[in-house]
């Protein structure tokens, strides 16, 4: 099988799994960018009783059945025996391999600031150049990067917990078209405004962490700017409806209106995220009302959709 050349899926971010998922599923189908827009999500309250995005049964098992990944390991190697393996895999197929995101991309979050670990997509090698084509994501999304071999190797050599070294990336060559319903986005839309309703009733889910200061700013920085690219995804659906001829062109723009206002106070709220985490202090009560102002707009745009003729 030929090995997929993948563009990078930035239309929207939501995290590193999601965009690296449907970067490769829509290089094999590009149907899939409806999948990938699609509301088929819930707000949760989370083991760490935070707020969070659950994704449904469907965008996981659609893409467990495209994308496998067989663990591998090099790292039990000398540096350049290791480096050989990797490029002699990347001659057939896609590797995520395991980083630590101090030393991996500039303009990134953790970028000489936190010692995280995670796996990113190399899809290639460029020999004269000594660089590994790799797609990730810094602070204007998920993108194309190239990383010098020698910051390549200290990145790799820098993680200390993550379970394989690697994977392997495999891949279904084909796929059958996805075909965007409009029934199946009224019927997230309920599930979706059962989930704010939940939400909106909970006090404790902006608490601050008061023993982790900065992670909580982080934490809440990362989980409001996933919720305004989620609204990004919405706008991104509802022109497809309307591509689609599902919609008319008055519930396109007066969905599209709500839905952009809701956006837009996602943002302001990860800005003041942004800003306590220099300050160290923000007001709890206010976030809360903010917060409780973007699910009202957000149920309001899905009934516009459901409803307005």
């Amino acid at each position: 099988m030929k090995k997929l050349c993948v563009t990078p899926f930035n239309e929207f971010w939501m995290d590193c799994g999601f965009n690296t998922n449907f970067s490769i599923l829509c290089s094999v189908e590009s149907s899939f960018r409806d999948l990938a827009c699609l509301n088929c999500y819930t707000y949760i309250e989370n083991k760490y009783k935070k707020i969070d995005i659950r994704t449904s049964d469907k965008q996981r098992d659609i893409i467990s059945n495209i994308i496998t990944r067989n663990p591998t390991q090099f790292k039990n190697n000398t540096d350049a025996i290791m480096i050989e393996k990797i490029i002699n895999l990347l001659n057939d197929h896609l590797l995520l391999v395991g980083v630590n995101l101090y030393d991996w991309i500039p303009d990134s979050l953790g970028w000489q600031r936190y010692r995280w670990n995670h796996y990113s997509l190399v899809v290639d090698y460029d020999s004269d150049n000594k660089e590994f084509l790799v797609m990730d994501d810094d602070v204007r999304g998920f993108n194309l990067h190239r990383i010098p071999l020698d910051r390549f190797i200290i990145a790799i050599r820098g993680t200390d917990c993550l379970p394989h070294d690697g994977f392997i990336v495999t891949y279904e060559d084909y796929a059958d078209k996805y075909n965007l319903e409009f029934s199946e986005v009224i019927e997230n839309a309920l599930l979706l405004i059962d989930s704010i309703g939940k939400m909106i009733e909970k006090d404790n889910l902006w608490d601050i962490y008061v023993d982790d200061i900065d992670g909580y700013f982080l934490e809440m920085t990362s989980k409001t700017f996933r919720f305004f690219n989620r609204q990004v995804a919405n706008l991104v659906l509802v022109d497809r409806l309307y591509d689609l001829r599902l919609i008319d062109e008055k519930k396109k723009e007066d969905t599209k209106k709500v839905l952009s206002d809701a956006m837009n106070g996602w943002d302001l709220i990860k800005i003041k995220f942004l800003k306590a985490y220099k300050t160290k202090k923000i007001d709890v009560h206010t976030i809360k009302n903010l917060v409780n102002q973007q699910f009202e707009k957000e149920i309001k745009a899905w009934d516009i959709l459901r409803y307005s003729t």
